[in-house]
C-alpha cells in the first residue's frame, strides 16, 4: 500500500499539470455538490431535495450561472437545447421563449466574439510572457490558431443560453411571454 501512495505522489511530482487539474475537479465537483438549483422550488443540497412554495428569484447571479450551464433561464431545467447546438423555441418545462425577440441570436453572436478575442488575445500575451527569450513562434501560431478555430464553435451554445438569460435580466417576463405561471417569479416589492 505503501509504494502505491509513493508512486501515486512521485506522479503528481512529475506532473505538476495533472495533480492542478485533479485539485481543480475535486474542488468543482465539491463545490457544485453543495447546493444546486435544478428545478423551480425545489433545491438540492447534497442528498436532500427540499421543495420550497415558490419559485426562487431570479437574482442575475442565478440567472447567469443558468446560462452558463444550458439550462433553461427562468426554470433552470434543462431541455432547451436538442443538441449541443440546436436550441428549442421555447423551454419544454415552463414554455419560456429562449429567443423573446427577433434576431436575438445577434447578442450571442457577440458575446462569442468578444470572449473568443478576449481568449486570444490572453493567450498570445500569456504564450509570448512564458516563452519571453525565445519564443517559439510555430508552435505559438498552431495552438493559438487551433484555439481560435475551436473555442468560438465550442462556445457558441453557452453564449446563446447566457444571452438568453441576460436578456431575462434586461427584461422580465411579459404576459405576451406565455410562461407557465407556476414558474414566475416572485415580484420584487
Amino acid at each position: 500500500m505503501r509504494s502505491a501512495e509513493r508512486r501515486s505522489a512521485e506522479a503528481f511530482d512529475r506532473f505538476p499539470l495533472a495533480a492542478a487539474t485533479v485539485a481543480i475537479v475535486l474542488l468543482v465537483s465539491a463545490w457544485t455538490a453543495r447546493t444546486r438549483t435544478d428545478d423551480v422550488g425545489s433545491v438540492r443540497t447534497g442528498h436532500q431535495t427540499v421543495r420550497v412554495d415558490e419559485p426562487l428569484p431570479l437574482t442575475p447571479s442565478r440567472l447567469m450561472w443558468r446560462g452558463l450551464r444550458r439550462l433553461c433561464p427562468m426554470c433552470g431545467r434543462r431541455g432547451i437545447f436538442e443538441g449541443w447546438f440546436a436550441q428549442r423555441d421555447r423551454c419544454p418545462a415552463c414554455n419560456f421563449p429562449t429567443a423573446r425577440v427577433a434576431d436575438q441570436w445577434l447578442g450571442a453572436y457577440g458575446m462569442n466574439v468578444l470572449v473568443s478575442f478576449s481568449l486570444l488575445a490572453v493567450s498570445i500575451g500569456v504564450g509570448f510572457a512564458v516563452t519571453y527569450p525565445n519564443p517559439p513562434v510555430a508552435v505559438l501560431l498552431v495552438v493559438l490558431l487551433t484555439a481560435a478555430a475551436v473555442f468560438p464553435v465550442v462556445f457558441y451554445p453557452v453564449a446563446k443560453s447566457l444571452w438568453a438569460a441576460i436578456d431575462l435580466a434586461m427584461r422580465p417576463p411579459e404576459p405576451s411571454d406565455d410562461i407557465d405561471p407556476r414558474f414566475l417569479p416572485p415580484r420584487r416589492r
